[in-house]
């Protein structure tokens, strides 16, 4: 290689490492094609999502249409009958009233859930079950509210074992009453969440589900927060102070107390059941 070559850089070292024109352009070109490419995949997976998109929707309306010209538009499926039924007072016609049935025509039209939220909002109703009976009944069942005591509060209501309000009372009722003047601006499906009312109700709750409230015969509950004692007045005129601890124990002791007196002729005017052993009655 001479002296010339070496210093114009044309020498074959300097060839070698040197990229050609055509390389160059040839690079270019499959990166291009390359991008060209990717255009065209992602084209073609957007339109193929487009069309399975609307392929769905379409497939989705159809359904629906089949599904009304086959059920909630046939007439094979016309509500025909309603079974409706409670265990408590409320009638078919209550029933049917809450239940938001007026104008109902066919089976599959009807919204069941909608129908049970509708029963649910009736005070009354604790709890209930909607079935369709192919081909066209419709069967309602329903489970009521007990009442279970009377919450004198701004006025009396009646309430079941859980508190929740059922209606006003007429004033003429047996069950028995729960004085509680921090119960204000209770309504019909309202709660009554005051403790001194809750624990008045788990007394009378208990009455109820067993023997005792028939030996005791509680005609009114009242307490205060500040007391350790609910005060009780029994229907045979009786008062008696009842401890809030171990109320079963305190009641069954009371239940015998009461019965001792009634076999000897005595009438108590008032027990005192703050104790744990003894009882003091006075006459």
């Amino acid at each position: 290689m001479s002296w010339m070559d070496a210093m114009s850089g044309s020498g074959p070292r300097n060839r070698r490492r040197m990229p050609s024109h055509t390389s160059v352009l040839m690079v270019k070109a499959r990166a291009k094609e390359a991008r060209a490419a990717r255009r065209k995949i992602t084209a073609v997976v957007g339109l193929a999502v487009i069309v399975l998109v609307l392929a769905v929707g379409v497939g989705a309306m159809a359904v629906k249409q089949l599904g009304r010209v086959l059920f909630s538009e046939s007439d094979l499926f016309n509500l025909r009958h309603l079974d409706l039924a409670s265990d408590g007072a409320l009638t078919p016609v209550h029933l049917r009233e809450y239940a938001g049935l007026e104008g109902a025509r066919n089976l599959f039209a009807l919204d069941l859930r909608q129908v049970e939220r509708n029963l649910l909002g009736a005070a009354r109703v604790r709890s209930a079950t909607v079935t369709r009976v192919l081909p066209d009944t419709l069967r309602v069942r329903v489970i009521e509210r007990v009442p279970l005591a009377v919450i004198v509060a701004d006025r009396p209501w009646i309430v079941d074992r859980q508190g929740y309000v059922l209606g006003p009372s007429a004033g003429n009722s047996r069950l028995p009453v729960i004085r509680s003047l921090q119960e204000a601006g209770l309504r019909p499906g309202h709660r009554a969440r005051q403790a001194d009312s809750i624990e008045a109700l788990e007394l009378l709750d208990l009455c109820d589900r067993t023997p005792l409230g028939k030996l005791i015969g509680i005609a009114e509950v009242q307490g205060r927060q500040q007391d350790d004692y609910l005060e009780l007045r029994l229907r045979s005129g009786a008062r008696v102070l009842l401890g809030r601890t171990e109320l079963e124990s305190r009641l069954t002791k009371l239940a015998q107390v009461l019965e001792r007196n009634r076999e000897m002729g005595l009438q108590p005017s008032l027990v005192d059941a703050r104790g744990q052993n003894q009882f003091a009655v006075q006459y």
